[in-house]
């Protein structure tokens, strides 16, 4: 078992971050939405910070099996969804940092074609 110094404080770290996570998603899209851009480019901002919603379900996921694991008395066999929500939640926050770079072949692209 851990101690209680480390159950109380792994949820709250947590808590914390998530909180965050949200609050910079958010915070950007209604200035996104009024910028004065295709209709189709900002969609595919906004779609980018959306992705930015899905790690932080991963890291929902992860702070739930961070208490599972902490409540079991077989810690060993609890590592490895720990270890691979992290890395879900690592890589999907890499890939939203750098989609950005892949978006002026996206405005080159038929999707974004349509003219408002």
């Amino acid at each position: 078992m851990c101690p209680p110094s480390v159950l109380t404080s792994i949820p709250v770290t947590n808590a914390f971050t998530i909180l965050t996570d949200c609050i910079i998603g958010i915070l950007p899209i209604p200035t996104v939405w009024n910028l004065r851009v295709p209709t189709a480019q900002r969609i595919g901002v906004v779609a980018i910070f959306l992705v930015g919603f899905v790690s932080t379900f991963a890291s929902c996921a992860r702070v739930y099996t961070i208490r599972v694991s902490t409540e079991s008395q077989e810690l060993l066999m609890h590592y490895a969804p720990i270890i691979m929500w992290s890395i879900i939640e690592i890589n999907l926050g890499l890939l939203c940092a750098s989609a950005a770079c892949k978006l002026p072949p996206i405005k080159h692209s038929n999707i974004a074609d349509t003219t408002d």
